[in-house]
């Protein structure tokens, strides 16, 4: 009796985490897409060829969402990034890894 509770419990934790592993949906509309880029290119001004330039990168990259990113909020995402690899190569965890992270994000330990 406890092994096929033990067994269904199991199996409806691993039927309710699915939703959470699935992967992120990238925008396949070549349309939608493309407003998003076009959109991007006109909040940040950029006109002529650089616009034509931009489009034509953003179009090319698979994932919209990281092409029409600002370039303050690529840098946090690579500081974000550098900081996880820094607190892994030391072997931090738990309270100590995210002192750290918080340090680094700050800018008091990341690399230069």
């Amino acid at each position: 009796m406890r092994k096929q509770l033990c067994a269904t419990l199991v199996l409806a934790m691993t039927f309710l985490c699915l939703p959470l592993r699935a992967a992120p949906q990238q925008d396949t509309s070549q349309p939608d897409k493309a407003k998003k880029c076009e959109e991007t290119a006109k909040k940040r001004g950029l006109k002529g060829d650089d616009r034509a330039a931009f489009v034509s990168t953003c179009m090319a990259t698979k994932d919209t969402a990281e092409a029409t990113m600002s370039p303050e909020d690529k840098a946090k995402v690579d500081n974000a990034s550098s900081c996880e690899q820094q607190a892994t190569q030391k072997g931090l965890k738990g309270k100590d890894c995210k002192d750290f992270m918080k340090t680094c994000k700050g800018g008091e330990g990341a690399p230069k």
